[in-house]
């Protein structure tokens, strides 16, 4: 009977290929499986072990003239986040594109020991390559001498080149996430919450009417006259100071802004969601909104005016969006201010109506409204 014959080193080889092959097939499928830049990073080590045997190891990442270390193996918690400059080391990884061993590192000029790292006498460094370029390192680390060879390194390499792939797809998708993030806030800043979300949804707002809504317009008595004698620097400074405080008060009470145009401030409440008593939450508001001008800006002082009734709601633009309202209610809303006195909410007979039980205010009788004729309208003197 025929002895077995052995493998020769020709087959030794090709089995080696081929478990090499199966490794970084593994490998690839892994990094593949997400798009989060931490998980990539978590994997890389791990994944490294089917391919070269270890006990220590990091991955660094180039930031500008230095390389973090982003994730560690073996060592102290203490070893992530160090921040280590590009040693000559490293630099010859970067400009030859190849890996490079190092078997005895008290003989390599410029090699760093840091606290956690005394101990290491051998490793192999490859680069971490993402479109063209050395984005970071894979550095395998041995207490011992002589611990990697050239073969190991050069896996160790295809291993890293599947890695930077991925940490490339990773990094564009953040960057992605990122910026629909802050085109998400921006869109928010601008549109109201519902609004936004509708807009997202179905790529346009259908208009809507909308019924019992309360209607607050703000002006800033003697705003122009103010502007003609002060520097443009110190009007946008308290203009801003007052609007931030008026939109801070419109949120306590529930009232979603529309608008500003100049020194005039247009919010509505009842609109985007049902509320008990809009008029009365307008008119909250507005008296938190006189005592804020005095205390800010004293020498401005502000008129307000509130109406309630009907109107369409709906968004206008298709590069620049506003969302805005339309109607009787919103045009009367603006004459009842215009028609009031400073440091005052001035309402409709409609919203007295609403209010009465709850507020002091007296009539100013009938007082003619351009388009609408004579109109009763209440001053506001405060809550019971």
């Amino acid at each position: 009977m025929a002895e077995p014959s052995l493998p020769s080193e020709e087959e030794d080889r090709e089995g080696d290929q081929r478990l090499l092959a199966e490794a970084l097939s593994d490998v690839s499928a892994a990094l593949s499986s997400t798009l989060e830049l931490d998980d990539v990073l978590d994997l890389i080590l791990d994944r490294a072990a089917r391919v070269v045997p270890y006990v220590l190891g990091t991955v660094l990442l180039v930031e500008g003239d230095h390389a973090n270390v982003m994730r560690a193996r073996g060592y102290p918690d203490s070893m992530l986040g160090v921040r280590l400059p590009l040693t000559n080391l490293v630099r010859r990884v970067i400009e030859s594109g190849d890996p490079v061993v190092v078997q005895d590192t008290r003989e390599e000029p410029g090699w760093i020991v840091t606290d956690d790292a005394k101990g290491v006498l051998s490793a192999a460094v490859v680069g971490i390559h993402a479109d063209g370029q050395v984005i970071g390192f894979i550095s395998l680390d041995s207490v011992e001498t002589g611990s990697f060879t050239l073969e190991q390194a050069l896996r160790l390499q295809a291993f890293a080149d599947h890695a930077g792939s991925a940490i490339r797809n990773a990094r564009l998708y953040q960057d992605s996430q990122t910026e629909r993030r802050e085109a998400d806030r921006l869109l928010r800043a601008i549109l109201p919450d519902k609004i936004a979300d509708e807009l997202q949804s179905n790529g346009r707002v259908r208009a809507r009417r909308h019924e019992d809504v309360a209607v607050l317009f703000a002006d800033i008595v003697g705003f122009t006259a103010y502007c003609d004698t002060h520097e443009p620097e110190e009007v946008l400074e308290a203009l801003t100071r007052i609007t931030e405080r008026f939109e801070e008060i419109s949120e306590h009470h529930g009232l979603e802004k529309i608008k500003t145009i100049g020194d005039s401030f247009m919010a509505a409440t009842g609109l985007l969601s049902p509320m008990l008593n809009p008029d009365l939450q307008c008119v909250k508001a507005g008296l938190d909104m006189v005592a804020a001008c005095r205390e800010l800006t004293p020498m401005w002082r502000v008129r307000l005016g509130v109406h309630s009734g009907d109107l369409i709601a709906g968004v206008l633009g298709s590069k620049k969006f506003l969302f805005d309202i339309w109607g009787d209610t919103v045009n009367v809303a603006s004459r009842v201010e215009s028609n009031g006195v400073p440091d005052a909410v001035a309402v409709s007979r409609t919203t007295w109506n609403r209010i009465a039980h709850a507020c002091r205010g007296q009539s100013r009788g009938m007082i003619e409204v351009k388009g609408k004729g004579e109109m009763e309208m209440f001053l506001v003197e405060g809550l019971q």
